[in-house]
């Protein structure tokens, strides 16, 4: 062997080595990559699980503040359109407790009216509603079915209502005037549209999730098998009467 083959020779065996030493770092690399993204995976995969979980926890948490909320809420009513004389928060309460006596001619106690405030900025065009919560449920139920003497004094009452319920109500209010003009008799009730229909049957209430393409139940139809039913049960007892009648007669 001369010089020169044992030449090529080393470069043959230098450029296997080179091309082994490429093949093996390759997999090296492809081994860790491969590692990595396995572990990067698992870390995703309990990292969503683990949001999915605080996800739902945190939706459990918002329907208990919710109910809390409805429930803090449940004894306030909000007043509208009472000038702003009183200078104290005694003159206030009065001014709330002669409204429901005088105007609403409901017995109402200092000790039944739980707190006052007016809320809102104050501006000069028109007067900051009054924010009252009551004692009991029940003196607030009857503040409601008379809310609409106040309107002799050119004011008016509303329940109040979480920020988030109003919303929801404002967007039902074009749903609320299609069932107007359809003839329905509709109102909103919390979050909800309650749709009555010409007979003054109540019908099933709908909320923003109702589908157009749902139809109410005809209640008028439903009335009718009880009047066939109601049938047999009047000839059964002219059956009866006329065969004890010809019983006795034979006797």
């Amino acid at each position: 062997m001369n010089s020169e083959d044992f030449k090529n020779l080393l470069e043959d065996f230098r450029l296997k080595i080179g091309k082994d030493m490429v093949e093996k770092m390759q997999e090296s690399e492809n081994r860790i990559l491969l590692n990595i993204n396995e572990k990067l995976d698992a870390k995703i995969c309990q990292l969503t699980e683990e949001m999915e979980h605080l996800k739902n926890i945190n939706e459990e948490n918002e329907k208990r503040l919710d109910i809390l909320e409805k429930h803090s809420r449940q004894k306030n009513l909000i007043l509208f359109g009472m000038k702003e004389k009183e200078k104290s928060y005694e003159e206030l309460e009065i001014l709330v407790k002669d409204t429901i006596r005088n105007t609403l001619n409901i017995d109402c106690d200092k000790n039944e009216i739980d707190f006052v405030r007016r809320i809102g900025k104050l501006t000069h065009d028109r007067p900051r509603p009054i924010l009252f919560g009551l004692n009991t449920l029940g003196k607030k139920i009857k503040i409601i079915k008379s809310k609409k003497k106040l309107e002799d004094i050119g004011a008016y009452i509303t329940e109040d209502y979480p920020r988030k319920i109003l919303e929801k109500r404002k967007s039902l209010q074009s749903q609320l005037q299609d069932e107007i003009n359809k003839g329905n008799k509709a109102r909103i009730v919390y979050d909800r549209l309650v749709v009555t229909n010409k007979s003054n049957k109540r019908s099933l209430s709908q909320s923003p999730e109702t589908k157009e393409g749902d139809k109410l139940p005809n209640l008028n139809t439903r009335q009718a098998p009880k009047k066939s039913k109601q049938q047999p049960e009047t000839s059964n007892r002219q059956t009866i009467t006329s065969y004890l009648k010809g019983k006795k007669d034979a006797a």
